[in-house]
C-alpha cells in the first residue's frame, strides 16, 4: 500500500488501541504529524511500513499504561521525529523511531484524562518548533499558534507541543513578598529580606506577567 501527502495535525486521541495508526508495510510519503494530543490506549502513533519525507513533530502523549510504544515507526527515509514529550509506556520509541535531540521523556502534565489541555509547568510549553509551514497557525480550539506569553521565554517561537497552546489567561500568578525591614514575622511564603529584597528577589526569580509582588514592612503587608 502506498499512502503520501497527509497532514494530521490538533487533534486529541484518548482510550484507543493505536492512536495513529497506519496499517501495512508499504511505503509512506509526506506524511506529517504535528501536535496533536495522547492519552491512554496501547500505542500513541503505530506505522510499521515505511516513512519517507516525512515528519513526527510537537506531539504530547501519556500512555498512562505499562504496556505498548508511544511512537513505532519500522523503517525511517528522509524522516524527522523530534520535539514530542512521551510518557507512560512499556516503550517510549519503538523500530527505527528516536526521541531525536529535542525530544522530551517526561509526564506532559495533563489537566486531567479527558482534559489535555497541559497545568503551568508542563514541558510542552513552548518547547515545541514552528509548524507554520505545514499552514498550522492555530490550536484544536482556533487560538493563535504560537502564544508569546510574558513569563514563558519561547524556545524557538514558543510553539507549544500537543493540541492545545497554553493560554496567558490559564497562568496562575504567583505572589512574591519584599520585607525591607528585616525579619520574615509573620512568615510569607516566597519572601525576601532585608536592605537588597527588591533587588534579591529579581535575582532569584523569573517573574510573570501576571505575578505579584507584595511589599511587607516588618512582617505586616
Amino acid at each position: 500500500m502506498a499512502l503520501s501527502n497527509l497532514l494530521i495535525s490538533n487533534n486529541v486521541v484518548r482510550n484507543v488501541t493505536n492512536g495513529i495508526n497506519i496499517i501495512g508495510a508499504g511505503t509512506y510519503t509526506n506524511v506529517d504529524v504535528v501536535n496533536n494530543s495522547f492519552y491512554g490506549g496501547l500505542n500513541g502513533i503505530s506505522i510499521p511500513g515505511t516513512l519517507n519525507s516525512s515528519n513526527i513533530l510537537n506531539n504530547a502523549f501519556n500512555g498512562n499504561t505499562s504496556l505498548g510504544t508511544g511512537i513505532l515507526v519500522g523503517t525511517l527515509a528522509s524522516t524527522t521525529i523530534d520535539y514530542n514529550v512521551v510518557f507512560g509506556y512499556a516503550v517510549e520509541y519503538g523500530g527505527s523511531a528516536t526521541r531525536g535531540s529535542n525530544g522530551i521523556i517526561t509526564d506532559p502534565l495533563y489537566r486531567s484524562s479527558t482534559d489535555l489541555r497541559v497545568l503551568q509547568g508542563s514541558a510542552c510549553i513552548d518547547k515545541g518548533t514552528d509548524v507554520s509551514s505545514y499552514g498550522i497557525t492555530e490550536d484544536i480550539r482556533a487560538e493563535s499558534r504560537p502564544q508569546i506569553m510574558i513569563g514563558y521565554p519561547p524556545s524557538d517561537n514558543g510553539t507549544d507541543i500537543g493540541a492545545y497552546e497554553m493560554l496567558q489567561s490559564e497562568l496562575t500568578p504567583n505572589t512574591y513578598y519584599v520585607n525591607a525591614g528585616g525579619t520574615n514575622t509573620p512568615p510569607y511564603a516566597n519572601v525576601a529580606s532585608g536592605a537588597n529584597s527588591f533587588t534579591d528577589l529579581l535575582s532569584n526569580v523569573s517573574l510573570g506577567g501576571q505575578d505579584i509582588i507584595e511589599v511587607v514592612d516588618n512582617g505586616v503587608i
